[in-house]
């Protein structure tokens, strides 16, 4: 998964966290510092985000990002499809543009078998049950 996924990924669900009970604006410093990210870079991503209507944004001074009622229902397959192109999900692993079925490449159905099984644990989960998991302490994990 390319960093921008994984970026992508730790920024929704830092945003998502910090806006749980009421609405919070945050700066794409904020987000930035707090997930480890180059600020420009953070910045391209929530702008993706934002233009797919998974995060809300507010211009001017004092502006920035929040969640929006997009934001908890979006599948990890949603994000990597934003960020890699929707072809992704169905790319040969070699690269190669005439892989398919009918003309596979030595490890086309091996690949896709695999591919398959992380489409549908991509498909089935959200942001929200992250968030979820991660507050209950399921996971000792931070996103730093």
């Amino acid at each position: 998964m390319s960093k921008t996924v994984q970026y992508a990924i730790r920024a929704l669900l830092y945003v998502h966290n910090q806006n749980n009970a009421d609405v919070r604006i945050l700066s794409v410093h904020e987000i930035a510092d707090n997930i480890g990210s180059p600020k420009p870079f953070t910045a391209k991503i929530l702008q993706t985000l934002t233009k797919k209507h998974i995060l809300g944004s507010s211009k001017g001074p004092g502006g920035g990002f929040f969640s929006n009622e997009l934001t908890g229902q979006a599948t990890l397959y949603d994000i990597i499809g934003f960020h890699e192109g929707e072809d992704y999900h169905a790319t040969c692993i070699l690269g190669l543009p005439q892989c398919s079925d009918s003309k596979p490449c030595p490890i086309h159905f091996q690949y896709k078998l695999h591919r398959c099984k992380l489409n549908d644990m991509f498909k089935d989960n959200t942001i929200q049950q992250l968030a979820d998991e991660l507050s209950q302490g399921k996971d000792q994990f931070q996103l730093l």
